[in-house]
């Protein structure tokens, strides 16, 4: 009987050929990008961390910000990783490539839409005038570009990606940027001010000229503070701070008309600034104008009102314009804040002179005595009625 011969050999089981699926050639662009650039950010990350010139370079910024290293070198690390990732998973064509690469683009908008925010102020802070939010709106734009081709059908399908649902991607990933901001800000906040954390903060020259003008004029060296502050604002055109401090040198040196300009540039610069608002309300009381000098107190009262020196120039300027009510409690406030000042208690002692309030002048003028006021002799005369200060040509 003739048998059909046996094949003893095993079948082989058939193995499905996975279709290979071509990236995009603008998806290998981005990966070689993306890989780059995800490098260079997290090696920027370790020379900043390590390199106190590298600290240095990027101090001023970060202190008008408030943003502590520890949140910068967060996020430098985040972005890096990111970056790095999505170029692998790109390049290898895993879906999650594609997410992590449309991610970046999203973070990318949210990033520099946050930096048109905040550039503003890094330039009026710093002096700066080469900060521009131009650049940021052509980065929203290209890559707002880019999140686009990723969301083209063509692209999708070459991840294996169908039925996406698109407005609900770009929410979530909205979301997890905000979630990114949160998170940050809370490193932020446990790290505490740029200036006390960062090691080498307080050394940047920007900053370190800003201190030393500030030293120089709480010891009154007038001629220092006014040829540092003016190479200051040499160099930082729009320093708010360097001209107020230029304005008031010239102002403690009698020089009215320089002391009026840079004090209205500072004002210029920033309008909120108490120092240089304070400032224009003690020119104009010097040059005998009471009345213009109570606007621009009560401009500066209007950002800090518990400082006792306006306070009680503010007192004095209405007690020369007969606003006695008022005056005294200007006066008050500032004694109760600074009660050993003999200024302010040379003031307070003239409000309750015009308020009839012997007794308590008294006890002030008693005060004075034996805190050796240099202006005794002219107290007497005003509460004899030989001075008065009501006149309003009445220099400070």
């Amino acid at each position: 009987m003739n048998s059909e011969p046996t094949n003893n050999k095993k079948a082989l089981p058939i193995i499905e050929r996975q279709e290979f699926r071509k990236l995009p050639t603008g998806i290998y662009i981005l990966s070689a990008l993306h890989g780059i650039g995800g490098v260079v950010v997290i090696l920027v990350a370790i020379m900043i961390l390590v390199t106190p010139e590298a600290r240095n370079g990027i101090g001023d910024s970060l202190g008008v910000l408030g943003v502590s290293p520890i949140t910068m070198i967060i996020g430098a690390v985040l972005l890096g990783t990111l970056t790095i990732g999505s170029a692998i998973g790109m390049w290898t064509g895993r879906k999650w490539g594609w997410y992590l690469g449309s991610f970046y683009y999203v973070y990318s908008v949210f990033r520099d839409a946050w930096a048109i925010i905040v550039v503003p102020e890094i330039a009026e802070s710093l002096g700066r005038e080469d900060f521009s939010s131009g650049k940021y709106v052509a980065r929203i734009l290209f890559s707002s570009l880019v999140y686009l081709y990723f969301l083209r059908s063509k692209t999708l399908a070459s991840f294996d990606i169908h039925n996406l649902r698109k407005l609900k991607l770009i929410a979530a990933q909205i979301g997890a940027c905000v979630l990114i901001y949160v998170i940050t800000s809370w490193t932020n906040a446990i790290g505490g001010p740029a200036d006390t954390r960062l090691e080498s903060y307080e050394n940047t020259p920007f900053f370190e000229e800003v201190e030393r003008m500030n030293d120089l004029f709480s010891v009154g060296q007038y001629g220092s503070l006014k040829e540092l502050a003016a190479l200051h604002v040499g160099k930082y055109t729009r320093s708010y701070k360097g001209w107020s401090y230029l304005g008031w040198a010239h102002f403690e040196q009698g020089e009215n008309i320089e002391a009026r300009k840079c004090l209205l540039r500072s004002i210029e610069l920033n309008d909120s600034y108490r120092d240089s608002l304070f400032g224009m309300g003690r020119l104009c009381a010097r040059e005998g104008n009471s009345e213009e000098a109570i606007v621009w107190y009560k401009r500066a009262i209007e950002f800090d009102g518990n400082y006792a020196d306006l306070l009680t120039s503010l007192a004095l300027a209405k007690l020369k314009r007969g606003l006695d009510e008022d005056a005294l409690i200007h006066a008050e406030q500032a004694y109760k804040l600074d009660s050993s000042h003999p200024a302010i208690v040379s003031n307070l002692a003239i409000a309750y002179h015009y308020s009839g309030m012997d007794a308590k002048r008294q006890v002030l003028m008693d005060k004075l005595h034996e805190l050796d006021y240099r202006n005794l002799e002219v107290l007497e005369k005003i509460f004899s009625g030989e001075f008065t200060i009501r006149d309003e040509g009445i220099p400070e």
